[in-house]
């Protein structure tokens, strides 16, 4: 399956070094009298692009005690407990949680993450080189802008490079949140991000609490995290409307993957059109927070092109993209398997910025697949059986930039 929806029986895959040079019936593929040749075979199995997760916190992944029973927990004292956890762990931890969430992703078929981290974690040492496909975003939260701002000097030489290979990692830029980042700030991080030519993502219209703080200044943003952090002093005044209200009026976002959208309507989601500001769906995460799950079939009537994610196990009982994919077939049962494919993988491409390199099984792209177990061979797979069966034990190769890393 070169893209979700075109199928290729007894089909193969050509590489040379990092890339595809061919993707074609197997009988056309060159013999080994052409070529010097190595062969990897894997019968009644699908061989698909890779998965991209457009949206995880794997430094939280040692931390999965965390995650509350869907409809037990306040949002916003859930994002303190997670703040006081993280100040009191040792970077050792977050270190073992990359490490382990890196290989969470790799046998559920992921083979590349949009991967949010901490300046601490941006820019700890110690840490193994990936093996995973990743923009590693510099997650920046604080109102001060000159100290802000100095943190995207941790975004020089940020790659990881395999020998004679594209590097695996890239960089970003994350503004968590625009109610943990100033707008001030926000615009400024945007505008360095469009001079650095980098990635920007944040959290946007993720919960209710969002909504009452920048429409009044009340509820528990106001009143808990703003006291918890020491920010008392850096309330802003009251707009009278949401968030992606003001955000869209004062013309601060644009071209960016905004994270969440649970309370986005229908009029703001058609602006993203002209801003080409492209959506990333973590629909367990906002169950389990108790925030509303964003409107996915406008979202793809207005062929915004949504991408897929995760969050982090602090929010999410797996860091599966199948389980995610499966949550949308019981959610939105309309929505056709072919659409929710394309999110985990072409769409996810894309809202990293590297729908040139990744997302497809095509020619000159990178080298970034899976094969997947079909359960009946004598037959084309059908997706919805694929989105509805596939787990971690179905999947037989993963291959990031031409290297095996899982069969």
């Amino acid at each position: 399956m070169p893209y979700p929806g075109k199928l290729i029986a007894n089909g193969a895959v050509f590489i040379e070094d990092n890339r595809i040079i061919q993707v074609s019936r197997q009988s056309e593929i060159p013999t080994e009298n052409d070529y010097d040749i190595i062969r990897v075979s894997q019968e009644n199995c699908l061989l698909m692009p890779g998965l991209v997760n457009a949206h995880c916190h794997l430094e939280l992944t040692e931390f999965a005690d965390l995650c509350p029973v869907p409809g037990t927990v306040d949002f916003i004292d859930w994002i303190i407990s997670v703040i006081a956890v993280k100040r009191a762990t040792p970077t050792e931890t977050f270190r073992t949680g990359l490490a382990t969430g890196q290989q969470l992703l790799l046998e559920s078929g992921t083979t590349c993450v949009g991967d949010l981290r901490s300046p601490e974690i941006f820019q700890s040492p110690g840490i193994s080189p990936s093996i995973l496909r990743a923009v590693h975003f510099l997650e920046i939260i604080g109102q001060d802008p000159r100290k802000q701002l100095q943190l995207l000097e941790l975004l020089a030489d940020k790659a990881s490079i395999v020998p004679g290979k594209k590097p695996l990692i890239q960089s970003g830029i994350a503004p968590h949140s625009p109610y943990t980042v100033s707008l001030p700030l926000l615009k400024q991080l945007i505008i360095e991000a469009e001079k650095r030519k980098l990635p920007v993502t944040i959290h946007i219209g993720e919960s209710v609490a969002e909504i009452r703080f920048f429409r009044d200044v009340q509820g528990p943003i106001a009143e808990k995290l703003y006291p918890y952090v020491g920010w008392q002093r850096f309330i802003p005044p009251a707009y009278g409307r949401d968030s992606l209200d003001v955000l869209l009026e004062k013309q601060i976002i644009h071209k960016l993957s905004a994270v969440h959208l649970g309370t986005a309507r229908k009029d703001q989601l058609r602006q993203f059109v002209q801003l080409s500001i492209k959506p990333i769906i973590c629909l367990r995460s906002n169950q389990t927070l108790g925030n509303p799950l964003p409107d996915l079939p406008a979202i793809l009537d207005y062929n915004l092109s949504p991408s897929l994610g995760t969050d982090s196990l602090t929010s999410v009982n797996s860091l599966s993209l199948w389980d995610e994919m499966r949550f949308i077939t019981r959610v939105f049962p309309s929505i056709p398997a072919i659409s929710i494919l394309t999110m985990a993988t072409i769409n996810g491409a894309a809202a990293l910025g590297l729908e040139n390199s990744i997302g497809k099984l095509e020619a000159g792209y990178e080298a970034d697949l899976i094969a997947v177990q079909i359960k009946s061979p004598q037959r084309f797979p059908d997706l919805d059986e694929l989105i509805k069966n596939t787990g971690n034990q179905d999947i037989k190769l993963v291959m990031v930039g031409g290297g095996i890393v899982r069969l």
